[in-house]
């Protein structure tokens, strides 16, 4: 299914810019564009938008970078409104797929922005003139059914496991020692053994002490209160050290001989219960993308082809900056367009200097915030203090001010 959002009323003149990825990194990055009067095809292998995910750390940086994406600071406060605030990193702890509904209804308003739903890029070229990109779509049901397009920039927003890394050749990402299972409870409903935990915030369950063999540093079980804001509603991440479990796996075939007492195993029967059956069938093995110590020559984006979010830097979720950061990459490329003009796209060599230019205002602080993340998650995951491997009051300053 192909959905198009009133595209009769874009200038006949507007360039054309395709996104690979409807998540947090794409639809941010297409709302900046649309505001500068580009034209967005955003190709997303998903067929329908699903209320699924677990909790989304917004942090400071994450929501200057915002204010300058979306439409109007109305819609963003009223984001920012759902979410439960953290003091100590001066964050808003969201439903993942809030943030994503809140940046999708945006989109849903720009006449200068298609949805191409249930597609996937299959490869990409210059043009035989080398004015513009083209990328060959094709329908992931049906591989015979598809179609090209033509654009000024192809930008990769599609994750970590980016199908786009993979096509320019770039170093695939790498497996960072966990497997996670994500996941929404709608409601809690009365009587049930989560409903104790309904004011506690967050909620770690079993520390390694009580899962040796499963688990070293980390909780198995982490659950996430919405309740003082959205009524009963809580999310949750299951965690194994492990990164070769195939497809479909379901935690209870993990997890069950691990379980210390009934009381954790009744938490467990509860989560599986109330969770919708496809993220708990959904293990997703945690992996980083690994930045050059030189950077010098970027992150990789080459020609026409820009990389943001999680495809160009994913990183070790210790603070919830993966999200924040993707949201700079995307503030910080709509600057650059704005201040060069549309004609920065006008050649190949034009357009790879503007990707080059993006990267190299983004390299430092990008690589200087992965490093503390792996050093705290190291640390952690070793059975060290957070504390040892955290932030100077400067430190945090910076970070938290974002670009």
């Amino acid at each position: 299914m192909v959905k198009i959002i009133n595209s009769s009323a874009v200038p006949s003149n507007a360039r054309n810019i395709i996104i690979s990825g409807g998540g947090l990194a794409g639809l941010s990055t297409s709302l900046g564009l649309a505001k500068l009067g580009f034209h967005v095809d955003i190709i997303e292998c998903r067929k329908e938008w699903l209320q699924q995910g677990s909790a989304f750390g917004l942090a400071a940086n994450g929501r200057n970078a915002l204010k300058e994406l979306f439409p109007s600071p109305k819609s963003l406060d009223l984001l920012v409104e759902k979410g439960i605030y953290v003091k100590e990193h001066d964050s808003y702890l969201l439903v993942w797929y809030m943030v994503r509904d809140a940046l999708l209804e945006e989109v849903k308003k720009c006449s200068s922005i298609d949805i191409h739903m249930g597609k996937t890029i299959e490869r990409y070229d210059d043009t035989s003139d080398q004015s513009e990109i083209e990328v060959v779509v094709k329908d992931v049901e049906n591989a015979n059914e598809k179609k090209k397009l033509t654009g000024s920039l192809l930008i990769a927003a599609d994750g970590v496991y980016s199908n786009i890394r993979e096509m320019a050749g770039l170093e695939p990402a790498k497996f960072a020692t966990k497997t996670k299972w994500r996941g929404t409870i709608p409601h809690v409903p009365k009587g049930s053994i989560l409903e104790p935990f309904l004011d506690k915030g967050i909620l770690p369950l079993l520390m390694d002490e009580s899962t040796k063999g499963m688990q070293t540093g980390h909780t198995l079980i982490n659950m996430f209160n919405f309740h003082p804001k959205i009524h009963r509603k809580m999310t949750f991440v299951l965690n194994a050290s492990v990164t070769d479990l195939p497809p479909g796996t379901h935690p209870k075939e993990l997890f069950r001989k691990y379980m210390p007492d009934l009381y954790h195993q009744q938490i467990l029967e509860e989560v599986y219960n109330l969770a919708d059956d496809r993220e708990l069938r959904y293990p997703l093995a945690m992996a980083v993308i690994e930045l050059p110590e030189d950077g010098s020559k970027g992150w990789g984006g080459r020609g026409r082809v820009l990389f943001v979010g999680d495809s160009a830097h994913a990183m070790r979720p210790a603070s919830g900056l993966g999200g924040a950061l993707a949201f700079e990459d995307a503030a910080v490329l709509c600057r650059l367009l704005k201040s060069s003009g549309s004609g920065s796209l006008e050649t190949k060599l034009s357009a790879e200097a503007l990707v080059r230019e993006f990267e190299a205002s983004r390299f430092d602080r990008v690589k200087m915030i992965w490093d503390n993340q792996w050093e705290i998650s190291e640390g952690v995951y070793k059975n060290k203090s957070y504390a040892s491997a955290g932030w100077s009051p400067d430190f945090a300053a910076w970070v938290k001010q974002g670009v």
